[in-house]
């Protein structure tokens, strides 16, 4: 995923962060780092903390795009 690329050693040393799951625990399990669906409908349930929004040049009215800025800005 995303995640090995943008983490120094030192945050993976740090944090504790388990890398190559689905869900990322970090701390002993008191932190998570989750790569979500690009699909809008998909965003239900609690809102994250931070938002790591990539290539959003990319993101078009034509695929939902837009549709999903509005849904992480709520």
């Amino acid at each position: 995923t995303l995640f090995p690329s943008i983490l120094s050693k030192r945050a993976i040393e740090e944090y504790r962060i388990d890398l190559g799951k689905e869900i990322i625990y970090a701390d002993k399990g008191r932190a998570r780092l989750e790569a979500v669906t690009s699909s809008p409908r998909a965003w239900e349930g609690g809102r994250p903390t931070a938002v790591n929004l990539g290539e959003t040049h990319h993101w078009l009215e034509s695929n939902q795009g837009h549709e999903m800025a509005a849904v992480i800005e709520r």
